[in-house]
């Protein structure tokens, strides 16, 4: 064995055992695990390549039955045996199901059997992500609003989703929400802001950040309240606005201000995702690049020193943009890899560019974007790979002595997630 492919392996080895910090998934509270097949098959990162590899969208209606839409699928997995999507799916049947075989009509039936018999194990979901992914926390994203009662809270903790309270478009229906949880009419910005701040004063103790995604028509301004307050009273009267877009972002802006005064006052970290571009025709999501995004967030992270902004990525465009603005301010840091850039030679180019640029106390490793725990496991075992293989090249070159390379990843994965969310440990 030569000696770099000794250092992969010994790497790889310990790495494997490091518990992990995932600060980011969208697994339900009341079903974190899949209770049968099609819920690992149709993840939608499954789902996007089985049709753009020719599969038609109308072979998996919701409204077909599970059995149907297995059978429809089958034929067209074949077309995507070369992605890295695929491959975590395989860790995910060969790992914690034992299925080795290739799915075919003739052996799906006994892999969903197994898949539900699973399901009806209550500790599933613990094995999965304490003994097979080594996964410690995992953030859960919920929305103002609804019940957060947590089943486990060794497992999980609440995320605050807050883009469609952002979002003007949803101010009326928002506005609606917030006067039935507090049971008062919210008729000027100063109402809106004591609202919000009522409602998310309910999340005290339970959440650690608010997370909001912005599209490439989103720019923060430094807002006058007498304009905004001009622009919330046309808006919830229905009244035109004059140039629609600008109008929008200077109120989205007010607002946007309102939840990080919270986001200070109640220490809550600012997750900020950037770089996809939606709603689009036919549900799509693109990856986008605009050489304006990151230019009107500046003011925000000068204006906020004491708030924590956590920048997500789905553009690797912008990877050394985001790596300077985190090396230049204190209160900026750099999590994983969003949507589109979850994949090894974009998680290779991240990570080597970050771990190059920024303080290795600014970055977490890894966020799974998962919407069962199985996903979670399928996916880190992708992470923990490239982070084995970045980390294995800087030994090797003589950056790193094989320690301090282990030290980095600990803290990627767990150290670094727990000291900037104020996990307690």
């Amino acid at each position: 064995m030569s000696l770099t492919l000794k250092i992969n392996e010994e790497l790889k080895q310990k790495i494997r055992e490091i518990p992990v910090v995932d600060i980011h998934s969208h697994i339900s509270f009341n079903s974190p695990k899949a209770t049968s097949l099609s819920d690992i098959l149709f993840y939608h990162y499954i789902t996007t390549e089985l049709i753009a590899a020719g599969m038609p969208p109308s072979l998996l209606k919701d409204d077909l039955p599970e059995e149907e839409k297995i059978k429809n699928s089958i034929p067209y997995f074949n077309r995507i045996k070369n992605t890295t999507t695929y491959w975590s799916l395989r860790c995910i049947l060969e790992d914690l199901y034992e299925f080795k075989e290739d799915l075919s009509v003739n052996n799906w039936e006994s892999l969903d059997k197994e898949i539900r018999k699973r399901a009806e194990d209550r500790d599933w979901t613990e094995f999965v992500l304490r003994k097979k992914a080594k996964i410690e926390k995992t953030f859960l994203t919920c929305i103002p609003g609804e019940n957060t009662e947590l089943k486990n809270k060794e497992l999980f903790v609440p995320a605050l989703r807050i883009d469609d309270w952002i979002n003007p478009f949803y101010l009326k229906e928002n506005i609606l929400t917030l006067e039935k949880i507090n049971g008062k009419s919210i008729l000027s910005l100063d109402d809106l802001a004591l609202a919000i701040r009522g409602m998310i004063s309910t999340f005290k103790g339970k959440t650690v950040c608010l997370t909001v995604a912005f599209g490439p028509d989103i720019y923060t301004k430094l807002t006058n309240k007498q304009i905004a307050q001009s622009l919330f009273q046309k808006l919830i009267k229905k009244e035109p606005l004059t140039e629609l877009i600008d109008s929008l972002n200077i109120l989205s802006s007010y607002i946007l201000h309102i939840f990080l005064d919270i986001a200070k006052e109640f220490n809550l970290v600012f997750q900020v995702m950037f770089g996809v571009r939606r709603p689009m025709p036919v549900n799509k999501e693109l990856s986008y690049f605009d050489s304006k995004m990151f230019r009107s967030f500046y003011q925000l992270f000068d204006s906020y020193p004491e708030v924590k902004f956590d920048i997500f990525l789905a553009s690797v465009v912008h990877s050394q943009e985001v790596n300077i603005i985190c090396k230049k301010y204190p209160n900026v840091y750099l999590a994983g890899y969003w949507w589109y850039a979850f994949y090894p030679s974009y998680i290779r180019r991240i990570l080597e560019e970050r771990l190059e640029i920024v303080p290795a106390n600014k970055i977490s490793g890894f966020f799974s974007d998962a919407y069962i725990v199985e996903w979670s496991y399928g996916k880190l075992c992708l992470f923990k790979k490239e982070l084995t293989r970045v980390l294995s090249e800087k030994i090797k070159e003589g950056y790193y002595s094989e320690s301090y390379a282990l030290e980095v990843a600990k803290l990627l994965l767990n150290q670094n997630p727990k000291e900037i969310y104020n996990l307690k440990r």
